[in-house]
């Protein structure tokens, strides 16, 4: 019997220090598991409106000949005509770099695919810059046309662009994480809850391009038309964010 009372009481005294031991690792402010939980997620959305500040003109020669030979001189004999009329702008600052050149075998199908001739194609591009959006939109349509003039036959698209978007890519993301914070604070207002502190901010997506509302994405024809029917509209810049608050 006495032996039976010693076991019992040495296995209480047992609980009793492993109860001890889980309170002694516990701290008054541990939240409770279920503390851990109590988030709000809410996404946000920031844009930045801004002028463009280049525009890069496409162009393009298509030539073809009996030998790859003579397809090849003319249309070098061409591209040279042309950057010599562009260079006879006396625009400042131009940039020109050549995209793609290709050659390709034509041949008549109604004579057993014999080979016709040749096709040499050969696509550059022109880069003016300008902080005023009538200088460029004029220079832009100078240039284009100093290159239909003079023989390009391919492409002749007009980009208005931002060259450096990196300080509106960070205020637009500015801008969507305080649209978030605002989603986020309504959520809890409709539930009467109060938010203590974010604890997680994902950066979803950020994208540049013209705004629709002034002629797409290249140059177009509407209302601010120069003489050369172009016009430079804006430039926008959008991010997303999701958030996640505690509360």
């Amino acid at each position: 019997m006495n032996r039976t009372k010693s076991q019992f009481a040495f296995a209480a005294a047992l609980v009793l220090v492993a109860v001890m031991v889980v309170r002694a690792q516990s701290t008054p402010g541990d939240a409770p598991p279920a503390a851990a939980n109590r988030t709000i997620s809410a996404e946000g959305t920031g844009t930045i409106y801004s002028r463009p500040d280049s525009v890069r003109i496409y162009l393009g020669v298509v030539t073809q000949s009996e030998t790859v030979a003579a397809a090849r001189e003319e249309n070098a004999r061409t591209v040279a005509k042309i950057q010599e009329a562009i260079l006879a702008l006396k625009l400042r600052d131009l940039k020109a770099k050549t995209r793609d050149t290709k050659v390709q075998i034509v041949k008549r199908r109604e004579e057993g695919m014999e080979v016709k001739g040749y096709r040499v194609s050969q696509s550059f591009s022109v880069v003016f810059q300008s902080t005023e959006p009538d200088e460029l939109a004029t220079a832009a349509g100078r240039i284009l046309d100093a290159g239909l003039q003079n023989g390009v036959n391919d492409h002749g698209d007009v980009e208005f662009f931002l060259a450096d978007e990196s300080e509106l890519e960070r205020q637009a993301k500015t801008k969507a994480v305080e649209d978030a914070l605002a989603n986020a604070a309504a959520l809890a207002d409709g539930a009467k809850l109060k938010i203590i502190d974010v604890v997680e901010i994902q950066d979803q997506a950020s994208s540049g391009y013209r705004d629709a509302g002034f002629g797409g994405q290249q140059g177009g024809f509407g209302r601010r038309e120069t003489a050369s029917g172009l016009f430079a509209g804006d430039w926008q810049v959008s991010a997303s964010v999701r958030i996640v608050c505690r509360y």
